[in-house]
């Protein structure tokens, strides 16, 4: 099995962990009205967040996978790139802080991705770009 396929499979067994329909993890659902749904279990209701659960998709994804931004964006539920570079990003941010809420859907991500088999081998390295820029004899930026 490729690794798109196994994103892909990621995808759907997180949205049935929570107990989603893959279409309402998308952004453009037009039913949804807001970011959180409220899913009803057995015992009682619960408020689900699914920008957290695209955030955490997006995060792991585009870390432990060579699949390119592109290819995430419509797989995780986002309408480009763009968008899910913002996702990981901020999901960054929140995995370095130990954010709370957010560490519910992030720790489910990588329960889920270990069950199915994804490897955590492959890193994505950015490079970061330094940029120097030269002044001229009058301390103005060329």
């Amino acid at each position: 099995m490729n690794t798109l396929e196994l994103a892909d499979q990621l995808v759907d067994k997180t949205c049935q962990h929570f107990g989603i329909k893959r279409v309402e993890l998308s952004r453009r659902h037009r039913d949804k009205p807001n970011k959180m749904l409220i899913v009803q279990t057995e015992d009682k209701s619960r408020h689900i967040s699914t920008a957290s659960i695209r955030m955490a998709l997006s995060y792991y994804l585009s870390v432990y996978t060579p699949i390119p931004v592109s290819v995430l964006g419509p797989l995780i539920g986002y309408a480009d790139h763009s968008t899910v570079v913002h996702a990981k990003n901020k999901a960054k941010e929140y995995v370095e802080t130990n954010d709370w809420v957010f560490m519910e859907y992030w720790l489910i991500v990588n329960k889920l991705a270990e069950e199915i088999g994804l490897s955590t081998e492959y890193v994505r390295v950015s490079k970061a770009r330094e940029i120097v820029m030269a002044k001229n004899k009058f301390g103005k930026v060329i």
